[in-house]
């Protein structure tokens, strides 16, 4: 795990962010939409079905506010809390990544979500332009496909699927940890340490994404 840090004094916050080397170039015509599912599933909870409103009240009670994107190359973890709860927050942020938790009612809750956020985006002009020009761009490339997938994979996909999907991929050596914020580097080294440090490193296949063509 790469860790970099930065002190600034002031704000009285601290500001996490997790970069893993995951995205849709990683995915293929029947996982397509996988790596934005995997962050669903992550974000809003993947332990026991029905834990999330109380995963989310826990997080506001500490004052911590927390988002996640994906996109083609990397997905990506944000947390941003008042600084006293830099450390506890560092450590939700591994379990929420790193807990190899993914529940299957929670599965098909976000199933359901991401087809209709498939159908709405198809209805914005300006998202299906981008959409379609990236398939034009990029045909027969993984950056051709759609982050959100085209939904005929996100209803088949199982948790089983998506664990042998993630499982060589989500690896500590895989990932980037960004902290910025009111806070000493040596305390903060210590929390890294403490709350990261058992993670195993895990092993990392070679990049099977092919070179994109010239874009004449």
């Amino acid at each position: 795990l790469q860790v970099l840090m930065q002190e600034r004094h002031g704000l009285g916050l601290t500001a996490m962010t997790l970069a893993i080397d995951l995205g849709t170039k990683d995915e293929t015509d029947d996982t397509s939409g996988y790596a934005h599912l995997l962050e669903h599933m992550l974000l809003f909870g993947a332990g026991a079905a029905g834990d999330s409103d109380a995963r989310l009240a826990e997080l506001r009670g500490h004052g911590v506010e927390t988002n996640a994107h994906t996109d083609h190359d990397l997905m990506t973890f944000e947390v941003s809390c008042p600084a006293a709860e830099g450390g506890w927050a560092l450590e939700q942020m591994r379990q929420t990544v790193f807990s190899g938790r993914l529940d299957p009612g929670r599965l098909e809750d976000e199933k359901r979500i991401i087809g209709e956020e498939i159908l709405q985006l198809r209805n914005d002009p300006d998202h299906l332009g981008r959409m379609l020009l990236m398939e034009q761009l990029f045909a027969g490339h993984p950056y051709g496909r759609p982050v959100f997938g085209d939904g005929s994979s996100i209803r088949a996909a199982t948790v089983a699927g998506l664990q042998a999907f993630c499982a060589p991929r989500l690896v500590p050596d895989r990932c980037a940890l960004a902290i910025f914020g009111d806070f000493t580097l040596a305390e903060m080294e210590k929390d890294v340490r403490r709350a990261w440090g058992t993670l195993s490193r895990g092993t990392v296949p070679a990049s099977d994404v092919p070179a994109a063509g010239r874009l004449e």
